[in-house]
């Protein structure tokens, strides 16, 4: 009885001295939540990158373009040029436990350039040398991975003409010329992996849509006849595929474990 007096009177000694240093019974038996995955992927990111680009030009060319040349028809033609890319992005990204959302801008700078000559008459050339986009994303992380969807509006400039390289023929042929800057959509998906708190290794896959251009030549005879206007089409595609490393800008050595 007199062991059991004594252990009770020391743990109600014990207890003023244990809060005294910050400690409880409460907190021995409360373990603390580890912060969700999608926070180390959340707040104002940068990175670089480089990869690939596909540039896909077609040009419609009218059939009717000269009334007194049927073996010079028009059409639909189109090729596809590779070349190098690479570029900046920033984002900033709200975490949800597992999910984020967020946005993104990219200005990426291309050299792919192809030139194609269809039935011996017309040399198509085309070039584009930069890409922008301004896009949401929304997605998940499972562990150090955030997997996402995204999706905007893109901008870039195309260089894209047609000329005729027939010196035989009684006329020249219209020249189409489309060298501007044009807005489209784009969608894509993309990964990250973070290495650390701060650094995370990414991967993105994009496809744009820059829709239709009408442009305008002018068909002028040689042997008389007056100069008339002859439109054609421009239709352009880009597919960009990049790597890359991402900073996370934070304030704070670690995550704080949710509340």
């Amino acid at each position: 009885m007199k062991k059991l007096f004594f252990f009770l009177g020391a743990t109600l000694l014990a207890m003023p001295a244990a809060n005294a240093d910050g400690l409880s019974f409460k907190d021995a038996h409360v373990t603390a939540q580890p912060a969700c995955a999608a926070a180390q992927f959340g707040g104002f990111s940068i990175g670089g990158y480089i990869g690939a680009a596909q540039h896909t030009s077609s040009v419609i060319i009218p059939s009717d373009y000269d009334d007194n040349s049927a073996d010079e028809e028009g059409g639909t033609f189109e090729h596809d040029a590779t070349g190098f890319a690479g570029g900046l992005q920033i984002a900033y990204d709200i975490a949800r436990c597992n999910t984020l959302i967020g946005f993104v801008a990219d200005a990426t700078f291309m050299n792919v350039d192809e030139s194609s000559l269809y039935r011996d008459l017309y040399l198509h050339e085309s070039s584009i040398s930069w890409m922008s986009t301004v896009r949401i994303r929304a997605g998940a992380a499972l562990d150090n991975l955030y997997l996402y969807a995204t999706g905007g509006i893109a901008f870039a400039n195309f260089d894209n003409r047609v000329r005729d390289l027939d010196p035989n023929t009684g006329f020249t042929f219209p020249v189409w010329n489309s060298d501007d800057t044009r807005i489209g959509w784009t969608v894509g998906a993309g990964l990250e992996y973070a290495l650390s708190l701060r650094w995370a290794l990414m991967a993105e896959v994009l496809y744009a849509d820059f829709g239709d251009e009408d442009v305008v030549g002018v068909l002028r005879r040689t042997a008389g006849g007056d100069p008339r206007e002859i439109g054609a089409r421009f239709d352009d595609e880009v597919v960009v595929v990049k790597v890359g490393v991402n900073y996370r800008f934070r304030r704070e050595a670690h995550i704080e474990p949710l509340k």
